[in-house]
């Protein structure tokens, strides 16, 4: 009977602490493939100084969680060419932190990547989805493709600004204001959803309103629409010429920090049909059709298991 309930203890204590390791030793191995370290973040948490806005602060995640996140920054990573993320790396993003809850001051954000080499992704309130994690992390790391080719720096705000880019918006447009710009105001769509269906009476110079908030977060979302709905977004910039000129800005940009980012990269990334892996890309899709009544059904789904990109599409576009 002793050996038995020895045996039992045993068995119970290498399955907690292999909950434990396993994340562990998965994160290591993708720092083996793709270069990036990925520590882990203690139960106290970690705290990122920044001097333009307030601490950031990152809370462990859960293990369970972690192990459900890793194959998802595996199969966007893997997107990219090695040297891509090589140049990346070398240029200045040396650590991504996986966080359960990320805090900036008291407002909770997704995710946040900063010049001094830290990328931090905050799982609990934003990354429920497939669609949700992907989106951001590809609008991060053209932050840290910015950081790499040492884009000019603005002391005042913290943010790397481009004067070239500026002249593709309209003559009196400023960023921070989500109304101007080729986007309608009676149709209030939230910051962090999708390219709109686009109008041809009205031209387009912004995927959405969240890329009204500053210039490196335009720059972002439109790297990230590429890479996860690169035919639609072209095919919305087909009657946007304002929009295809910042396609081509965004393209040539990588390009200048691997020449492995060219129309073989863009080719083989208009393969591919992200939307159909879960019911919030789903959703986005159907929206950037211009088929708001087929997209309802699977933003409700994604809502239900926790999506706030989901729930404020719910709120602001479809008023449920």
């Amino acid at each position: 009977m002793y050996k038995n309930i020895f045996y039992f203890a045993m068995l119970l204590l290498l399955a907690c602490h292999s909950t434990e390791i396993r994340p562990q030793a998965n994160l290591e191995k993708l720092r083996e493939k793709y270069f990036f370290s990925f520590p882990v973040v203690p139960k106290k948490g970690i705290e990122v100084r920044n001097p333009y806005t307030a601490t950031w602060k990152c809370t462990p995640p859960k293990a369970e969680d972690l192990e459900k996140f890793i194959p998802w920054l595996e199969e966007e990573l893997s997107l990219y060419p090695s040297d891509f993320l090589r140049a990346i790396h070398a240029g200045r993003l040396k650590n991504i932190f996986i966080c359960g809850d990320l805090w900036v001051g008291n407002s909770a954000q997704p995710a946040g990547t900063n010049a001094a080499g830290w990328m931090l992704l905050g799982m609990n309130q934003f990354l429920k989805t497939r669609y949700d994690f992907r989106s951001i992390l590809h609008h991060e790391l053209l932050h840290a493709t910015e950081h790499a080719l040492g884009r000019i720096f603005n002391s005042r705000t913290g943010l790397f600004t481009d004067p070239d880019w500026n002249t593709l918006n309209p003559k009196d447009f400023k960023y921070g204001n989500p109304l101007i710009g080729g986007n309608d105001p009676k149709f209030k769509d939230p910051w962090f959803i999708g390219v709109m269906c686009p109008k041809k009476e009205t031209p387009m110079h912004f995927v959405n309103f969240y890329s009204q908030a500053a210039e490196n977060e335009d720059r972002g979302e439109v790297f990230s629409f590429l890479i996860m709905e690169y035919k639609e977004l072209n095919r919305v910039a087909a009657i946007n010429p304002p929009l295809q000129k910042k396609i081509k800005y965004i393209k040539k940009l990588v390009s200048q920090l691997s020449s492995t980012m060219n129309e073989d990269f863009w080719q083989k990334i208009s393969q591919r049909e992200a939307w159909n892996s879960d019911d919030l890309s789903r959703g986005v899709h159907e929206r950037m059709l211009c088929r708001d009544a087929d997209a309802l059904p699977w933003i409700q789904k994604a809502a239900a298991i926790g999506s706030l990109q989901a729930q404020d599409l719910l709120r602001y576009v479809y008023n449920r």
